[in-house]
């Protein structure tokens, strides 16, 4: 029976805990929706709406929308073969009667089910459903006991796993308790508020009243969404009085969102000597350190003032600025210390203490990993075609790009890493590119991040990234790297090194001479054969991250396989051909939605294909291609028209100009005369070869985008002439 329609009943859970740690927080809202959605459909229950809210004390769920009752439902329950429940004589045998037992009525009460192998018995009841308030308690159980995350505890002599320990639940249908137990805690619609202002237990009286209780009894603010508002506010207020405009940093303000019920914005001051600190420095220590805000003039120089989010009594807020101003100025100190001890040693003499670092183990130290950077930057600064006169830039770079790494600055902040090195570059008298590409080198950090803008940058970025990619993954007991096991952040690299390879204007190189360059001086105990570690472990690892790239984007999935197919021979790997690969993948899409396009291009390849099999010739030219031969009108006419076509295509692969995707897409009414009137596989040994070598070079210049042939059919059938729109303009 169909499920009742869903009414105005409302549900709350609340786990009430200690204070839970923020990185657990920032997942919790999709993984809860996710296990509360599957809970549900298991007890044939839904939700209009699912809302999760936290605070660091707290976890809500909140269901609305929900029907009084479950569906009614059929359980059809499989017993024993017929030819073991009855004996010779046709009465029950002990598994008949067992099964019978098991479900409640007579042997008599059973029916057959034929559908499957053999007969079997079978009995098919009617489920009446159940209140959901009477349901949702085993639900709520069920979802604080399957919540997954790393590092859960247990706390006393309890069972119960979680990040932090359990001290009450609450559960509402409506305005009437939800009586359920887990482990050691029983629910019940008593809550507490804020730690200061609200210590006592506090009745929740009805699920629509919950936010509104707690917010004027608890003084808590249980929506986190409000709480930002209320923040950024207060923030916005302190931006105008000192004059000044925040640093955005979003992680910062989740952060703090996290870690507060009832917030309020405070503002300190230190000392304008520590100034002269890089900024980077400072803003680190404020943010990562203390979770302050900083704020910044409209030069982009920072201002000597900090905001922090506080979670405490407003009414001491004279004491809580004082404090804060003390730690902040203890800091501050120590990197002025870390500061005037750094600057002792150039960057440029710091090699030796790189020979005292360890890259990874087997990989050798970070001292022959800049070797090995200084070594790959001249291929690739070549092939992005790099000024000769700026090539010296680049190998400077890529000599001090981990010098910063032996500082005592990058020793306490390790997350300013490539900052360092850029602000100490300059203050040493390094070369604006050399200082700037020490800090793009390590870019993108992370999804969404900034690519590399300059020359030098980009350079050293990716034969930092190659290298590491390569030294890794060559290691024969290496596992891959998966969503849940990728210390090293491979796939964040191998995404940095396509998307600054995919960028407009890049020229056409070959990922593969890079990484071959990268393994030949791979610090590798033993190696296997280059192609072996290139075809088995590079490639798949590679296209696979280019896969996930593309999920976030609307690029459909036959146009993934057309450029990612290996099923055509000839076809250039799409990593031969990263620089046009956008171009590719916009051309390729405007095919597979054109139902024009489709039939003048995708259809005719898609039968030559076909037709040629394992006779397909990559390597096949027009100049091979017997004109002599050709007797017949309609392979001569294919012939002209495809000399016509790839006229000025060889040798190089890529994406067709506009003239020549129409010239090829008007070979369609040719082409299709063809099939209809020439045998390919005719009795005449060499007049067949000579149009199997027609047809591959036609397939070829179908093919320069990808394996076209995977495109799926438009859903509108094409009703004019093929070829004709795409004859008549360029595309």
């Amino acid at each position: 029976m169909s499920a009742p329609a869903h009414e105005n009943n409302h549900a709350l859970l609340e786990i009430g805990t200690e204070e839970l740690p923020p990185g657990f927080l920032a997942g919790l809202p999709a993984c809860l929706t996710e296990l509360t959605t599957k809970l549900l459909a298991d007890a044939r229950l839904s939700a209009g709406n699912i809302t999760v809210w936290t605070t660091p004390r707290r976890i809500a769920l909140l269901l609305a929308d929900m029907p009084a009752t479950q569906p009614d439902d059929t359980v059809a329950h499989k017993g024993p073969p017929v030819r073991i429940a009855f004996d010779a004589d046709g009465k029950p045998t002990k598994p008949a009667e067992a099964f019978a037992k098991k479900v409640g009525v007579s042997v008599s009460k059973l029916a057959t089910d034929d559908s499957g192998k053999e007969p079997t018995l079978t009995y098919t009841e009617e489920v009446t459903g159940q209140p959901t308030q009477q349901v949702l308690g085993e639900v709520f159980a069920a979802i604080i006991n399957g919540l997954q995350g790393p590092r859960f505890m247990r706390w006393g002599e309890y069972d119960l796993r979680f990040p932090r320990p359990i001290h009450w639940l609450v559960g509402l249908w409506n305005e009437s308790p939800l009586e359920f137990s887990v482990g050691h805690l029983r629910a019940g619609t008593q809550t507490r508020g804020h730690r200061l202002y609200a210590p006592i237990p506090i009745a929740i009286p009805s699920v629509s009243a919950y936010e509104a209780t707690l917010r004027d009894e608890g003084h808590v603010v249980v929506n986190p969404a409000k709480r930002r508002t209320i923040i950024l506010e207060a923030l916005a207020e302190q931006e105008k009085k000192h004059q000044g405009q925040l640093i955005q940093n979003d992680a910062l303000l989740s952060e703090v969102v996290s870690i507060t019920e009832w917030p309020w914005v405070f503002a300190g001051k230190f000392s304008a000597d520590y100034l002269t600190l890089p900024k980077a420095v400072i803003t680190t220590v404020m943010a990562s350190h203390q979770r302050y805000f900083a704020l910044e003039n409209n030069a982009g120089d920072l201002l000597p003032v900090f905001l922090g989010a506080s979670n405490g009594d407003p009414a001491a807020v004279d004491n809580i600025v004082v404090g804060n101003q003390k730690v902040l100025k203890a800091r501050l100190n120590d990197a002025q210390f870390f500061l005037e001890a750094d600057m002792n040693t150039p960057l440029t003499e710091r090699n030796e203490q790189l020979c005292g670092m360890t890259f990874q183990k087997g990989l050798g130290t970070m001292a022959q990993k800049g070797e090995r950077l200084l070594a790959l930057v001249p291929t690739i600064a070549q092939d992005l075609g790099i000024a000769k006169g700026d090539i010296g830039l680049v190998e400077v770079a890529a000599k001090v790009a981990k010098a910063d790494l032996t500082t005592h600055m990058v020793t306490e902040f390790t997350e300013l890493e490539g900052h360092i090195g850029q602000a100490y570059a300059t203050r040493q008298g390094l070369p604006t590119a050399v200082a700037v590409a020490i800090r793009e080198h390590y870019q993108p950090r992370f999804q969404g991040d900034e690519l590399p803008q300059t020359p030098a940058g980009t350079v050293v970025s990716l034969a930092d990234k190659i290298d590491t990619l390569v030294c890794v993954l060559a290691q024969p007991n290496v596992k891959m790297p998966t969503g849940s096991s990728d210390p090293l952040g491979l796939r964040r690299l191998v995404n940095g090194v396509l998307l600054m390879l995919m960028e407009d204007g890049r020229p056409v190189i070959s990922v593969e001479q890079w990484c071959n360059v990268a393994y030949a001086q791979a610090p590798l105990a033993e190696k296997a054969d280059w192609q072996t570690v290139w075809a088995e472990r590079l490639v798949p690892f590679v296209v696979q991250r280019l896969r996930s790239l593309w999920q976030e984007t609307a690029l459909p999935h036959d146009v993934q396989d057309a450029l990612l197919a290996d099923t055509l021979p000839g076809v250039p790997h799409v990593l031969e051909r990263l620089a046009t690969l956008p171009a590719h993948a916009e051309s390729l899409a405007a095919m597979a939605t054109d139902s024009e396009q489709y039939t003048a291009l995708v259809v005719p390849a898609t039968r030559m294909k076909k037709i040629l099999g394992t006779h397909y010739n990559a390597s096949a030219a027009v100049r091979d291609i017997n004109d002599a031969l050709l007797v017949e009108t309609a392979e001569k006419n294919v012939y002209n028209a495809l000399t016509k076509a790839v006229a000025g295509m060889e040798p190089s692969w890529g994406l067709l100009t506009g003239a020549q995707q129409t010239a090829v897409a008007a070979m369609a009414p040719a082409v299709d005369a063809f099939f209809e009137d020439v045998m390919v596989n005719a009795d005449d040994a060499k007049v067949k070869e000579n149009r199997q070598l027609l047809l591959s070079v036609a397939l070829q210049a179908y093919s320069r985008l990808g394996d076209i042939t995977q495109l799926q059919e438009p859903a509108v059938p094409a009703h004019t002439t093929p070829g004709a729109k795409l004859a008549a303009s360029s595309v």
